[in-house]
């Protein structure tokens, strides 16, 4: 069985959260595909092999200036979830993966985010999003919950983001949509809250509501310059 090495690097700007993430992670890490659920059989039998993962973290806070932040290797690779929205500016956050070289030319970069119809609350979908709220500003109360203290931790500020927005500033930057060229979009469905991958006590109102929560997409790097050319 071949072995294959893979580096995984986590940023967060919170030392609080890099600590709880050092602690979640061991590292090395082996982690065959044998093990790997259904979800994975793009993965043809024929490639089976072991991943010897390494993983490091490094604090890199996106709204402070790109050349006082740490120097991260160029990734084949980024997964960004639940980030840009608490960013008021999408062209800070490519400039940022850009400039600091967090991604290399033909890079991917997989880029999830909170709907901006969550920003309309628990009913039904908005037929303007940009009616979300006030100066675009998120009301989900999204967060975590302390477990030493039982309180709700609640970020400084969200925005709601539209999708047009997103693909239009990551083409600005260089950045493709690939795939079927859509970002695909997801609400709470039922069987998130009965495998637990969402919780049901908070989850069970957008359940109900059909409202879309999430979405997300793959774009590939492919240069400024490349881009402007095609």
């Amino acid at each position: 069985m071949e072995i294959l090495s893979v580096e995984i690097k986590g940023l967060d700007a919170s030392d609080g959260m890099l600590k709880i993430a050092k602690n979640r992670v061991p590292s090395p890490l082996t982690l065959s595909f044998d093990n790997i659920d259904d979800k994975a059989r793009g993965i043809p039998e024929s490639s089976a092999a072991s991943l010897a993962i390494t993983t490091s973290f490094e604090r890199y806070d996106l709204e402070q200036p790109i050349e006082t932040q740490s120097s991260i290797h160029s990734a084949h690779a980024v997964v960004c979830s639940l980030v840009i929205e608490h960013l008021q500016s999408l062209d800070a956050f490519f400039e940022h993966l850009i400039q600091a070289r967090l991604i290399r030319p033909q890079g991917f970069l997989l880029l999830t985010n909170m709907h901006p119809d969550m920003a309309q609350g628990a009913q039904p979908r908005l037929t303007t999003p940009q009616k979300a709220g006030a100066n675009g500003h998120l009301v989900t109360g999204a967060g975590f919950i302390d477990a030493a203290t039982g309180d709700k931790i609640r970020a400084e500020g969200d925005f709601a983001h539209t999708i047009p927005e997103v693909v239009a500033a990551a083409s600005a930057h260089g950045f493709q949509l690939i795939g079927n060229d859509e970002m695909e979009e997801m609400k709470v469905e039922p069987w998130m809250l009965d495998k637990g991958l969402v919780d049901a006590e908070r989850g069970r109102k957008w359940a109900e509501s059909g409202v879309m929560c999430w979405f997300g997409g793959v774009f590939r790097y492919i240069e400024r310059e490349k881009n402007e050319r095609l």
